[in-house]
């Protein structure tokens, strides 16, 4: 489960922010991994990570899904492009899927029902997402129902100005009115396929959503 050359990473420092940097494996030798210096996704910033540091790796495999694992920072190579080496590392974790986190979140979605001859599409805002699914509000002139199949896309924006637009198909799971009074329903959405890649992005746009929230004070740090 080692990741290939040219892969793309996601570094956790011990500096509380989850995934906050980027890079790419160089090469994959022996006993080291070479990577590219961390960049800041926010700043564009290089990090520059001293010998001994642990940090945290998440990337994604086209047959295992999402890998993490722990490491050790070795050092610097200073090299024609300068690499940071990290030590092998001793055991992976594949995320399971029930372990996405969730958050609030309200973005714009476009879905339509697969079949059927429905060919409409429907513009709606989600009220919460994860890399597993996510929630969004229908008005109640939109006939759907439980295990309908749907296509669509979402439109995530992130906080160095990249919009991603991420296809996806699901399954309506459950279909909630959260008060009588109001002509809509909360329509839940399990994915079904989804590029790893994509939902690699979608990821990480939770934990920078996470991260916004704690710093406003809506979720507990």
């Amino acid at each position: 489960m080692l990741p290939n050359i040219n892969q793309l990473i996601e570094i956790s420092l011990g500096d509380g922010e989850k995934f906050l940097y980027k890079s790419r494996v160089a090469d994959v030798l022996q006993e080291e991994i070479n990577i590219e210096l961390p960049i800041n996704k926010e700043t564009g910033k290089i990090k520059l990570v001293p010998p001994g540091e642990e940090i945290e790796v998440i990337y994604f495999s086209n047959d295992q899904g999402q890998i993490l694992f722990n490491t050790k920072v070795i050092g610097i190579k200073r090299e024609q492009i300068p690499l940071l080496s990290i030590e092998l590392p001793k055991d992976y974790k594949r995320i399971q899927r029930r372990n996405f986190l969730r958050v609030p979140a309200s973005i714009e979605t476009s879905y339509k029902i697969i079949g059927e001859g429905q060919r409409e599409w429907n513009i709606v805002r989600t009220i919460d997402i994860s890399g597993g699914g996510l929630q969004f509000v229908a008005p109640d002139s939109k006939k759907i129902n439980l295990e309908q199949e749907i296509i669509g896309w979402l439109v995530v924006p992130f906080n160095n100005g990249l919009i991603e637009h991420i296809k996806y198909q699901g399954k309506i799971v459950r279909i909630h009115r959260p008060n009588e009074e109001v002509n809509v329903n909360w329509v839940s959405i399990k994915f079904t396929q989804i590029q790893e890649n994509m939902r690699a992005k979608l990821i990480r746009f939770c934990y920078e959503k996470q991260v916004e929230l704690k710093k406003k004070g809506v979720i507990d740090s």
